[in-house]
Formats: C-alpha cells, sequence, structure tokens
C-alpha cells in the first residue's frame, strides 16, 4: 500500500521502538535490536518481492525496451518462492543473533485501547484515500481479467482523489514532489534514448567480456550480478545503481537466456545493500527514525551480512523454479 520502502521503515521501526520499551526491553539490548532490525527487514528489504512494494520496481522494469508488462499477479507468482526462502532465513539468523537473554513483559490491551484512542476515527480525507489505495491495487491485481493498462488505473485514482476533494489545488502544487515524478518520467526514457545513442551497446560490450566466464550457468550469472551490484552501491546509490545496472546487463541476461524480470528482480534486491550506513537510504531511515536508540551500526553490519547471504540463496534456490516457469532457457 505504500510503495516506498524508506516511508515504511519511518512508520515501522519507531512502532517496534515504542512496543519494546513497553516490553521493558533495555535499549539497545538484544530484545530491542532484534525486533527493530526485524522491522526495519521486513518493512524495508522486502519491497523488491511486490510489485507495487516501491516506485523502484515499477521504474526498473520500464528500463527495458519493449519489455512485455508484467502483471501484479505475475509478479507475485514469480517472486513468491524466493520471499519464503528469504523470510525464512532472515527469520531463523535473526532469532539466532538476537536472542533475548530477559523475558519482555506482555503489552496490556488497555494501552493498546489507550493508544488508538489518541489517533481517533479515521477522518473522512483518510477513509476516501485508504479505498482509493486499496481499490487501485485491487484493479492491479485483476490486471489480466479487465485488461485496463495499469498507468490508466493510477490516473484513475489520482483522479478520484482530487474529485473527492482529498487533493485540492494547494496540495497538488505545494505537496506533491513534481521534480520526483520527472526523474521518473526521464528514468523511463532513459533505456530507449540510452539505446538509440548507443550507450547500451558500448556498456554491455565493456562488461561482456568480464561476464563472459559467468555467462555459461545462469546460476553463476546472477551471484556475478549481485556481487557487481553490492560493489557499484559503495560508489553509486539507490535508483541511479538500479538504472545503471539494468540498462547495461539485460543485453547480457538476454544472451544468457534469462527473462527481464529476473534480473530486474536481482538487481532491485541488491542495490540496497547497508554493509556500510552509507549505502542504504532505507537503513539510514531506520537507524535515524529512532535517533539511533533502537540497534547500532556494529549490529546492523551483521545483520547486513546475514541480508548480502539470503540474497545469493534466493537467487540460487529459485533457478529451478524459475526454469519450470520458462523464465530461464534450458541450455
Amino acid at each position: 500500500m505504500i510503495p516506498s520502502s524508506s516511508a515504511k521503515v519511518a512508520l515501522g521501526v519507531p512502532i517496534v521502538q515504542t512496543l519494546s520499551e513497553t516490553m521493558g526491553f533495555p535499549g539497545r539490548g538484544k530484545g530491542v535490536a532484534g525486533l527493530g532490525l526485524a522491522a526495519m527487514i521486513f518493512y524495508g528489504f522486502t519491497a523488491p518481492f511486490v510489485l507495487t512494494g516501491s516506485y523502484t520496481n515499477v521504474m526498473a522494469y520500464g528500463l527495458i525496451p519493449g519489455g512485455a508488462q508484467l502483471s501484479w499477479f505475475q509478479w507475485c507468482i514469480y517472486a513468491l518462492p524466493g520471499f519464503f526462502i528469504f523470510a525464512a532465513g532472515m527469520l531463523i539468523l535473526l532469532s539466532i543473533l538476537f536472542k533475548n537473554e530477559t523475558q519482555g513483559k506482555a503489552v496490556s490491551v488497555d494501552v493498546l485501547d489507550d493508544q488508538l484512542a489518541v489517533l481517533g476515527k479515521l477522518t473522512k480525507g483518510e477513509t476516501v484515500t485508504l479505498a482509493t489505495v486499496l481499490g487501485c491495487i485491487a484493479l492491479l491485481i485483476l490486471q489480466p481479467l479487465h485488461g485496463i493498462d495499469n498507468a490508466w488505473v493510477m490516473l484513475l485514482g489520482f483522479a478520484l482523489l482530487v474529485i473527492s476533494g482529498v487533493l485540492d489545488s494547494k496540495t497538488i502544487k505545494s505537496g506533491i514532489d513534481w521534480t520526483f515524478l520527472l526523474f521518473i518520467g526521464i528514468a523511463f526514457s532513459f533505456a530507449e534514448a540510452a539505446k538509440q545513442l548507443g550507450i547500451i551497446e558500448a556498456m554491455s560490450g565493456f562488461l561482456g567480456d568480464y561476464m563472459k566466464p559467468f555467462m555459461a550457468s545462469p546460476t553463476l550469472f546472477l551471484i556475478a550480478v549481485i556481487v557487481l551490484s553490492f560493489i557499484i552501491t559503495f560508489i553509486v546509490r539507490d535508483d541511479p545503481a538500479v538504472i545503471l545496472l539494468v540498462v547495461s546487463m539485460y543485453p547480457l541476461a538476454e544472451k544468457a537466456g534469462i527473462h527481464p524480470w529476473i534480473l530486474v528482480f536481482v538487481i532491485l534486491l541488491s542495490t540496497d545493500p547497508f554493509f556500510f550506513s552509507y549505502q542504504s537510504p532505507t537503513y539510514l531511515t531506520a537507524y535515524y527514525s529512532t535517533e539511533g536508540k533502537s540497534f547500532s551500526h556494529r549490529q546492523g553490519q551483521v545483520v547486513a551480512l546475514c541480508y548480502g547471504l539470503m540474497v545469493v540463496l534466493v537467487a540460487v534456490l529459485c533457478v529451478p523454479y524459475w526454469e519450470w516457469l520458462g523464465l530461464i532457457a534450458a541450455k
């Protein structure tokens, strides 16, 4: 429902921090850190598993020139086994690393009732917004049945918010990040422009010499893409890294018989690592959303290594499933 990893962790991690304090866990202890890092991982780093999990998902797949549009349901089916592997692996590792030595207090129902009372009932604007978002997601899921393009679904949702008065003229002028939307529009056009200018051919030719030893096997190729993504994020972060990698690697993935979605999915998982805090805006948002009270950078680095391992495992273990679906050509 919220297509932004940073926005989700900005909401989720402070909630978990409050719960940790209510349960009586000491600051940055194993209980608080484990819950905080679990919230960060599952609120923010699971976005690539769902089409609407992040705007970057749509942008990244839109970089494939002539790529067939994927429905919400197709994306979910392709990524579902990977999510189970990722979720199970991360939960097991977090449980082992942050096994709490003290038993936390149960959260009283009265405390929850008091918090809900402070929030109050949903306003009319909030109700309309919630219904619009859920309706748009439902239409995205049902796209194979009604055949309406995803862009028109989003425009319909925007129109409903304007007509209902949730978005007035002042909000449209000052409350919407038009610069960001312009960036997204340019990003969607970048792949075709780069192709026409020969940039893709030049980049693929340069990388092809280094990637050639790994193209004999889909598994080796995907591992190489993950490692390359990790390395690039030391210099280039976030969306620019995604654009650079997708544009330069998709011709090589095509030669290796790998469907563009798999390449995009693996790159999305690999371009937000947090081995060092500066690499990931999502990690920094999670850390500073509680003013550093939830976990330390040292604790975060340990989980970062686990995250990197799980990304590799997801790619390796899902290869047989993707071959079965026909997303990887049989050699």
